[in-house]
């Protein structure tokens, strides 16, 4: 079995506990419920390093470490924990838009058993000026300046025109 922690804008996070050979990224999204309204254009899969990795650093000169232990009930990690660099530990990063918009299944990558999956909240932009509903924005996804001003609902034609602008 492979247990499998999902964390962040998920609308079901937690920690799944699954039987079957292969279990891929479209899988844990599915299980957990899906992105939430929060979600990001991006993911980030954790995953640690293998026990031999681990062990062959340590005869290296560098200290074993002791395999991840997941504790039921306990609060989840912080992003800040979750992403800080750690040498026992990979990085994995996930396009959304490019895996779910665009349907990349070369980005649809199998999990292994200690992997976590956090789904970081959007970051946010923000359109002021002569705009008719000026505002703070989630980039979701690739976003030009004139995608911007569209959801901002346009400029304000009067105050923006050439001959009111300085």
């Amino acid at each position: 079995s492979k247990r499998i922690a999902v964390v962040g804008s998920v609308r079901d996070p937690g920690v799944y506990t699954l039987r079957e050979n292969v279990t891929t990224l479209s899988d844990i999204l599915f299980l957990s419920g899906g992105l939430s309204e929060q979600a990001g254009q991006v993911l980030h899969v954790i995953r640690p390093k293998k026990r031999e990795e681990i062990l062959g650093a340590a005869e290296a000169g560098a200290e074993a470490a002791e395999e991840d232990t997941v504790i039921l009930g306990a609060p989840p990690p912080s992003p800040s924990d979750i992403l800080r660099p750690d040498p026992d530990k990979s990085v994995i990063v996930i396009d959304l838009y490019e895996f779910l918009k665009l349907g990349d299944q070369s980005l649809n990558m199998t999990l292994e058993n200690g992997d976590i999956v956090y789904v970081p909240e959007a970051q946010r932009f923000s359109v002021i000026g002569f705009v008719r509903e000026p505002g703070n924005f989630a980039l979701k996804q690739p976003t030009t300046i004139l995608e911007g001003v569209a959801m901002a609902r346009g400029l304000q034609e009067r105050l923006a025109s050439p001959r009111h602008c300085v």
